[in-house]
């Protein structure tokens, strides 16, 4: 418990220190607000019957992404912490969570949206131009391949 209030403290800080970046401050708070959301998801999947699969891999991406995430912000890794998350984002979460959640007809395309916001908000320039160009194809060969 003493280790959650002294992240919360240090989160808090951090957030509203006017000192430090803007866009380091809006990737931390995006970061805890999609952390939570995926911890909602794990009971709610459970809760209408969405296949174990799913759940699991809703899971484990959420405790992959807080450690990674709360590794980062100790560190001050933050730039490379946006790169590396969205690459893992558009590569391996989002097919990930189209497959597992039952396609295309499922809570899936929620995720996939959300994907996009969120990659759209952390990065910056062409390579935020790269990504969301990168998560299109990915997005549209996963289309084909579930619809197939």
């Amino acid at each position: 418990m003493n280790l959650i209030k002294k992240l919360h403290n240090r989160l808090k800080d951090y957030v509203f220190d006017s000192t430090l970046d803007l866009k380091e401050r809006t990737f931390i708070m995006l970061s805890v607000t999609v952390l939570f959301a995926l911890f909602a998801a794990i009971p709610c999947g459970l809760i209408m019957h969405e296949p174990l699969s799913s759940t699991i891999s809703t899971a484990f991406g959420a405790v992959v992404f807080t450690l990674y995430v709360v590794i980062s912000f100790k560190r001050r890794r933050i730039a490379r912490a946006k790169v590396v998350i969205s690459v893992i984002l558009v590569f391996i979460f989002l097919p990930a969570m189209l497959f597992s959640n039952g396609g295309v007809g499922s809570g899936a395309p929620i995720w996939l949206l959300l994907g996009t916001i969120y990659i759209s908000m952390i990065l910056d320039g062409n390579l935020r131009r790269m990504m969301i160009v990168m998560e299109a194809i990915v997005l549209i060969i996963c289309w084909v391949v579930a619809w197939s």
